[in-house]
């Protein structure tokens, strides 16, 4: 038998091993707290720290499938080891391939919306703040002209 866990995660929106977080009420569980959950090829995971996961209770599961339980949708945050990437108006590609460690530096480019998953956004990042540039750059230049 094949395995279902790729098309039960993207029936309820999600993609397997996207953490998630989830709130609302199922039987006698009123729930929105800082526990995460992700869809594994192995089934629901829950976890409170993003790193040690176990098999999520079976109210989880119900309370997802029947609706009582909402799915709150995370922005992506890589783990440790993980490769994300960064624009960079100075790199010939327009972006840099970095390793998540979890440091002040990694942290802070997560902060500050500068982290992301794929190459193509990091690009797009990185040609929007050239776009700024110029337009400075062109503005600061007809200036000088008008003087």
């Amino acid at each position: 038998m094949d395995n279902k866990m790729i098309e039960v995660a993207k029936l309820l929106g999600v993609e397997l091993e996207e953490v998630f977080s989830f709130k609302g009420r199922s039987g006698c569980y009123t729930y929105c707290s800082d526990t995460y959950l992700k869809f594994t090829e192995n089934g629901l995971k829950e976890s409170v720290n993003r790193t040690s996961w176990h098999n999520a209770a079976a109210w989880i599961w119900k309370g997802l499938i029947t609706g009582a339980l909402k799915i709150n949708k995370l922005p992506w945050k890589p783990s440790r080891d993980d490769a994300y990437y960064m624009p960079s108006v100075i790199s010939i590609g327009k972006y840099i391939k970095l390793f998540w460690t979890g440091s002040k530096n990694d942290e802070d480019s997560y902060q500050q919306g500068l982290v992301f998953r794929t190459e193509k956004e990091a690009v797009e990042l990185a040609e929007e703040m050239l776009d700024v540039a110029r337009k400075k750059f062109a503005m600061a230049k007809e200036a000088r002209n008008d003087d």
